[in-house]
């Protein structure tokens, strides 16, 4: 008899363990696969972590597997189950959120497989292929059908095995869920140097050899055949004859052939250079690449990634945001054509789909996406990228919060694979371990272009002001956007903070208008309506001329969003083009898109938005970029505020100069000596860290410590406060004789209500989670069984960002 360990997806922590049930006779049953198991008077969807040959208890009479719910292949691949393990000690998550992060939805769900055979592949390759025979077979079986399920081929003695490789090699196309699954690639021909025209006889194939070797590179086969030049025949025998070669070339998914490698600079070649000796010793080490914005780190990346493919191995590329995914994707489709699956959380169930099978059958090799990518199902991981890795989007905000930056790193070093953390300005905590020997570095210290960086002015907003001067457009800015128009450039602007007003006030009796279900003020939205919106929940009110409190009519907007920006902009340039990219105008699918490609285009004069304008983007003609409020971050209560500002501004300025004329960046601000400012526009990394990091020493902040924060929630708030003294005493207790070790007191959240839910926490700073892991998980645990119903527990470890 065998026995399955399964992890239920059922959510309670009460049941937060793996259960045995019994495989049934005959049941094909793999570690990794889905099953139906009864559990209690209900059947649900589970995972088979492990099997073996005796249960836990032999005088328990187990319940049976229901069915197998996966397909041929199992959806949990030995890497990942090891992650579910990983995620679960160091998150405090159930195994059911675990597995669920892990495997969405359309990866539990496999659809039916079906098979097409490329027959034009099949003339040129079958016959003289090592596989000639059995290609002969697939050829007879489709001859009177144009596609065969999966089973068919089964029955009929073709592998598992081969039917993957043959989708690898571009003889099969595998049809999933509705999308087909194949290796894009076009024929190409070629004549053999020097081949003697003397051994053909035939004059076709004689003028066919005389014109390939006039071209002096291969052609297009499709083309030759429209043509009339070839048949498949004459191109068999004269590959037969070795006078010719045929070869497949990847082609992206517009069919455009795929791009060439660039020229690398000496640092760059330095950098690709020491990654590549890493990817050949198939050794673990991560490496911060350091380079200033426009210093060429994709190049890197994509040379890198070159050579992890040569050696059979696969890669994964993490960027920081859904916006950024366009541009980067193109680029690498151009280099690496069909091998490149993408993956992020805007994609459609279909799309979603096509790219996990393409990754499944090994068709795809490459994946490049946004932070869910991290759990890419790849088994033979050669080499893995973050891009920009300071960002706080790496960070999961719903449980289980995972950081992906941990789970890349715990990857990477199970596959014995090169970690690269790309970014001009490194988060503190990377930087710290450069330092401690932990990471090493590679600089790339000048743009690959070798253009300047960008010319950075800062504008004191207090003299503006003091001037008379209204709006949220110095002079110094008008003026630069005027010139950069009148030489037709364009101009990028930040304001990171969207909608047109920050608050609605009554100017009688100070009443300001708060969301009734969260602790915060409601922004005034313009468009498309006239609207009151809560940020947290979006919760909508239509905007108001009299006051809810004293009835009084004198209402007045403060502060500023990207809404009014455009606005703005337009009263002084009303001839100008300008797209607006911010969460507003990028909630449909595909916006992102189209916003990027058409400002690329020329479609527009001025791109203005929210942060996702300020990462990643190469547009050819920016020569200006404007913050109009660079201190806007500076005052959030969090103690990454300055460096998150930092890193903001050295980032969109990077955006100005890149090509053409040099570029020019234009920073507002009411608090020009900020050492953040003032170290952003001089573009001094160094400066910064020297600056902060005896700060951050001082008070007991990463990178010194670690920040556990949890987070104690319920409809009333006298029950979330006693909630969270409750798990404040037990927390007390279980630390207790821990050295090293700061406990806060309950407190309100920054955002104390969400929802309508009244938000309490407790803070825990430590030096060594592994010192205090297991006291804090017990504490946690006996928390969630002691609070009342109602009551809901979260742990945020490594807490990024304490709202």
């Amino acid at each position: 008899m065998r026995y399955a360990e399964v992890a239920v997806l059922v959510r309670a922590r009460a049941v937060d363990r793996l259960f045995d049930y019994l495989v049934p006779e005959g049941m094909e049953l793999f570690a990794g696969d889905a099953v139906e198991v009864p559990f209690g008077a209900q059947r649900v969807e589970g995972y088979v972590l492990a099997l073996k040959d005796h249960a836990q208890d032999d005088s328990v009479s187990y319940r049976a597997i229901t069915q197998k719910l996966s397909g041929q292949r199992p959806p949990l691949t030995k890497d990942l189950i090891e992650l579910l393990d990983f995620m679960r000690k160091r998150y405090f998550c159930t195994w059911a959120a675990a597995v669920s992060t892990v495997l969405p939805p359309v990866i539990r769900s496999p659809g039916k497989r079906y098979y097409q055979l490329d027959r034009q592949w099949v003339a040129l390759h079958g016959t003289q292929d090592a596989d000639a025979d059995l290609i002969a077979g697939l050829d007879k079986v489709f001859t009177k059908k144009a596609r065969l399920a999966e089973a068919t081929l089964l029955e009929k003695g073709f592998s598992r095995a081969l039917l993957t490789r043959f989708v690898r090699q571009g003889c099969l196309t595998l049809e999933l869920g509705g999308s087909t699954v194949s290796r894009r690639s076009e024929i190409w021909v070629n004549a053999v140097p020097d081949a003697a025209l003397n051994r053909v006889r035939s004059a076709h194939k004689r003028e066919l050899l005389i014109l390939l070797q006039e071209k002096g590179a291969p052609q297009r086969y499709a083309e030759l055949l429209e043509q009339g030049l070839v048949t498949s025949e004459m191109i068999r025998s004269l590959k037969a004859q070795g006078l010719v070669q045929v070869i497949s070339k990847p082609v992206n998914e517009s069919g455009e052939e795929t791009e060439k490698r660039l020229a690398l600079t000496e640092e760059q070649r330095a950098a690709v250079a020491s990654i590549v000796e890493l990817i050949d010793a198939k050794k673990h080490e991560t490496i911060l690449l350091q380079g200033v914005t426009g210093s060429g780190k994709t190049e890197v990346y994509l040379q890198a990634i070159e050579r992890a493919l040569q050696k059979g191995l696969q890669a994964l590329v993490m960027v920081p945001e859904i916006a950024l995914t366009t541009q980067i994707v193109a680029r690498f489709r151009r280099r690496f054509g069909s091998r490149v699956a993408v993956l992020h959380s805007r994609m459609s169930e279909r799309e979603r789909r096509h790219q996990f099978a393409s990754i499944y059958e090994g068709v795809a090799d490459v994946v490049v996406g946004a932070r869910s990518a991290v759990f890419a199902p790849l088994d033979r991981l050669g080499l893995l990228v973050i891009d920009e890795e300071h960002e706080a989007t790496y960070k999961q905000d719903r449980d289980p919060r995972y950081v992906a930056r941990e789970i890349a790193a715990w990857r990477a070093a199970r596959a014995n694979a090169p970690l690269i953390l790309g970014s001009a300005t490194p988060s503190l905590e990377v930087m710290y371990r450069v330092e401690s020997g932990r990471y090493t570095k590679r600089m790339l210290k000048e743009r690959a272009t070798g253009r300047p960086l960008p010319e950075v002015r800062i504008v004191d907003m207090r003299q503006e002001m003091k001037m008379n001067q209204q709006g949220l457009l110095s002079r110094a800015l008008r003026d630069a956007l005027k010139d950069s128009f009148e030489h037709q450039e364009q101009a990028v602007l930040l304001l990171n903070r969207r909608g047109f007003s920050s608050f609605l006030l009554c100017r009688e009796c100070g009443e300001t208008l708060t969301c009734p279900h969260c602790d915060v003020t409601l922004t005034v939205h313009r468009t498309p309506e006239h609207t009151l919106l809560c940020h947290f929940c979006n919760y909508r009110a239509p905007l108001r001329d009299t006051c809810p409190a004293c009835g009084g009519g004198r209402m007045r907007t403060f502060g500023a969003g990207t809404q009014q920006l455009e606005q703005e902009v337009l009263s002084w340039f009303p001839n100008v083009r300008v797209l607006r990219m911010d969460v507003d105008t990028t909630a449909g699918v595909g916006t992102h898109e189209q916003i990027l490609s058409a400002f690329s285009k020329g479609e527009a004069d001025v791109l203005l938005g929210t942060q996702m304008i300020a990462k990643g983007h190469d547009f050819s003609r920016v020569s200006l970029v404007g913050v109009v409020a660079a201190d806007a971050a500076l005052h959030v209560p969090d103690f990454r505020s300055a460096e998150r500002t930092f890193q903001l501004l050295v980032q969109v300025a990077g955006r100005a100069g890149r090509h053409g004329r040099e570029g020019r960046v234009v920073i507002q601000t009411f608090a020009p000596d900020h050492y953040a400012i003032q170290a952003a526009a001089a573009q001094d990394y160094e400066q910064f860290y020297r600056t902060e990091l005896p700060l951050r020493r001082r008070l007991e902040y990463p990178p010194f410590t670690e920040i556990a924060q949890f987070i104690v929630t319920h409809d009333e708030e006298s029950k979330a406060r006693e909630g969270a003294q409750q798990l404040h005493h037990l927390l007390e207790a279980s630390l207790k004789g821990c050295e090293r070790v700061q406990l806060l007191s309950a407190a309100p959240a920054v955002v104390g209500r969400i929802r309508g839910a009244y938000r309490y926490q407790v803070v825990v700073k430590y030096h060594s989670f592994r010192a205090v892991s297991k006291r804090l998980r017990e504490a946690f645990d006996q928390a969630v069984a002691v609070c009342g119903n109602g009551v809901s527990l979260h742990v945020d470890i490594n807490s990024w960002m304490t709202l």
